[in-house]
């Protein structure tokens, strides 16, 4: 107990006092900038600094190991991947890529497949033998990103097939793979820029027609489906693979997005590190609320829902243990424990009636409307919603519907259930 005490103390005197629930980490033992970290667990977390430093942590920050990158005239990792503390790959501004399994004492150049590479911009390692890679090209015409692939760890190959366009001048940001098949990719360097999307692996990429920016600063995805994509103070949502998208904006002018990360296993609740601040959605993206004024926030890591990293060009290092914001323990008590659909009311209704209905657990909810005829006349609700007591209205002035019998339907995960409403004019 003696032991505990000491540790919570020490690490409390190595951090400073609460902003919105993160702390600043002040026991760096050298510090630059820093120009992307990754995070495992409760307690790793390793971040690259940007003139040749690798800085590691196995107990949540309480104290850090400093090593050195593979080439001295690195200026800095462009990103990391953390498959666990010994093993991990980075990305380098030189276009290669590496790979330790010591904890960074050695390291070895993975073979890329490709020597076309100029600037390694993205790794992403799903397990310790998939992966993807993609880096800018050098003066090849077409000028097209590298793209490689992995699937056992150490022999990577050039996939892409495809003349897909330009340059990633924001590095990791303008391309994300959600599994080892599935990935999005915004294209620079072109006219016109457009998003593409692939199902294969990055073999073969189709464009995304609908998502209409000329320009973008960051591609985050939860699963293949549900996505934000930004650019200056718009977000850009998708729930169906980017089909179809939805304009947000941001409650002030943000001028950049550094980082967007969803909190695992619970997609409404999603940060972004801005220019001018931290922002947090509880709704998937729709409305956002600002947690603080920390300018700059260029990497942010969420490996459980409760511990969080961000990284900062300006201020340093920030940590959260409590999923950076104060949680409502006598909100939770109270949660519903099954899933549940109730009747509409008022029923019969004109002009307009209220649908309630529980959920047990975080879940993606459609709740549509249909006539007699089994036709879909309305789509209420179609996002992830937090577990809770909700309520959906339905008002016949946004539709053209005669008086009749209506039917409406939840599904919330693997529940399902209708009921009926009268409309009476």
């Amino acid at each position: 107990m003696k032991k505990f005490a000491f540790s919570s103390i020490l690490f409390f005197v190595l951090i400073s006092t609460s902003v919105a629930q993160w702390q600043k980490i002040n026991n760096l033992p050298v510090w630059t900038t820093g120009s992307c970290l990754d995070a495992i667990g409760d307690s790793l977390a390793i971040i690259c600094l940007t003139q040749n430093h690798i800085l590691i942590t196995t107990d949540a920050g309480a104290s850090w190991t400093a090593k050195t990158m593979p080439e001295s005239q690195i200026a800095s990792a462009s990103d990391i991947s953390l498959i666990n503390k010994n093993t991990f790959y980075i990305a380098s501004g030189s276009g290669a890529f590496y790979k330790t399994t010591d904890g960074g004492n050695n390291w070895t150049t993975i073979n890329p497949g490709s020597n076309r590479c100029s600037f390694a911009n993205y790794i992403e390692m799903f397990d310790a033998s998939n992966g993807i890679a993609m880096g800018d090209a050098d003066n090849s015409s077409p000028l097209t990103p590298v793209i490689l692939k992995t699937i056992n760890g150490n022999d990577w190959a050039e996939i892409c097939q495809q003349a897909i366009g330009g340059t990633s001048s924001n590095a990791w940001r303008l391309i994300d793979f959600v599994n080892p098949n599935v990935g999005y990719y915004f294209e620079l360097g072109v006219n016109p820029r457009q998003l593409y999307k692939t199902i294969n692996g990055g073999s073969a990429w189709t464009v995304l027609p609908n998502y209409t920016s000329s320009n973008t600063d960051i591609i985050r995805f939860y699963d293949e489906n549900f996505g934000l994509v930004t650019r200056n103070s718009i977000i850009y949502r998708t729930v169906d693979g980017g089909a179809a998208w939805q304009t947000i904006n941001f409650p002030i002018d943000i001028a950049f997005v550094g980082d967007i990360e969803f909190v695992p296993g619970s997609p409404s609740k999603v940060w972004a590190g801005t220019r001018y601040g931290l922002f947090y959605s509880a709704d998937s993206g729709k409305t956002w609320l600002q947690q603080n004024n920390i300018e700059r926030t260029f990497d942010l890591a969420f490996p459980t829902p409760q511990t969080g990293w961000m990284l900062t060009q300006l201020d340093g290092l920030y940590y959260t243990k409590s999923g950076g914001l104060i949680t409502n323990v006598a909100q939770e008590k109270n949660l519903p424990t099954n899933f549940q659909l109730f009747q509409n009311y008022p029923n019969p209704f004109n002009p307009e009636t209220t649908i309630k209905f529980h959920l047990s657990e975080l879940a993606f909810v459609t709740l549509k409307v249909y006539d007699l005829l089994g036709k879909e006349v309305a789509t209420l609700i179609n996002e992830f919603q937090q577990p809770g007591i909700h309520n959906s209205t339905f008002n016949i002035n946004n539709y053209s519907l005669p008086s009749g019998t209506y039917f409406y339907r939840l599904t919330a995960g693997d529940y399902s259930s209708t009921q009926k409403m009268v409309l009476l004019k």
